[in-house]
């Protein structure tokens, strides 16, 4: 288990943060998704207010006799939550290049969740598997996850909602000059759209259900 590394272990766990979470965060740029084990909706809510990379000190990867794990080491977690989030002990993997995957995953999981950007998704809105929580941007529909109240940070929901609107319409008259259309969303960078998104959803939470400039 992580929580009893010896010395080497926690140096070489050290070791490795930095470069895996290079990987992580150039898979996020990229567009890349973490695979579904290790996506943000894997993650608690309670615990995603700590997935932060300041928040990291480690990543181990070993072998447990049986198969190969992965884990990451934090400072802090949510009470009761331990210090590690891993691969699933139950069911190692084959390789020691799955589990440095797998790392590479639950990293990329940190950077969305700290970003913002795991609060929602931009694809066309499926409403045949159930009620999707919606966020109207000029006519670009936004699919927030159900519990993404529990997800944004408390020094967002302090922001009054006329700042809110108003670093909105900044945004979008920089961004959106012509009107707000989806490929011109997707081709911004994930932290901007993560910046969009986590104003949308704090307006959201606050039942404004959508934004256009101009409209009160």
């Amino acid at each position: 288990m992580a929580e009893f590394l010896d010395a080497d272990a926690q140096r070489e766990a050290k070791r490795l943060l930095k470069p895996l979470l290079v990987r992580a965060q150039v898979k996020v740029r990229s567009g890349g998704r973490p695979a579904e084990a290790f996506a943000p909706a894997a993650v608690p809510p309670p615990m995603r207010l700590h997935m932060k990379r300041s928040n990291l000190t480690g990543v181990h990867v070993y072998h447990d006799g049986t198969g190969w794990q992965a884990d990451l080491l934090l400072k802090s977690t949510a009470p009761g939550g331990g210090s590690v989030i891993g691969t699933d002990a139950d069911r190692p993997l084959a390789t020691r290049d799955e589990a440095v995957e797998a790392a590479v995953d639950m990293l990329a999981t940190v950077v969305l969740i700290e970003s913002g950007q795991a609060l929602f998704e931009t694809k066309p809105v499926d409403t045949a598997g159930g009620e999707r929580l919606t966020f109207d941007l000029e006519g670009l529909q936004i699919a927030l996850e159900p519990d993404f109240r529990d997800s944004v940070p408390q020094s967002v929901r302090d922001i009054l909602t006329s700042e809110v609107k108003r670093t909105l319409t900044g945004y979008l008259d920089r961004d959106f000059p012509d009107g707000v259309t989806r490929e011109r969303f997707e081709a911004l960078t994930p932290e901007r759209q993560g910046s969009y998104v986590g104003l949308a959803a704090t307006l959201l939470q606050r039942g404004v259900e959508g934004f256009r400039r101009g409209a009160d």
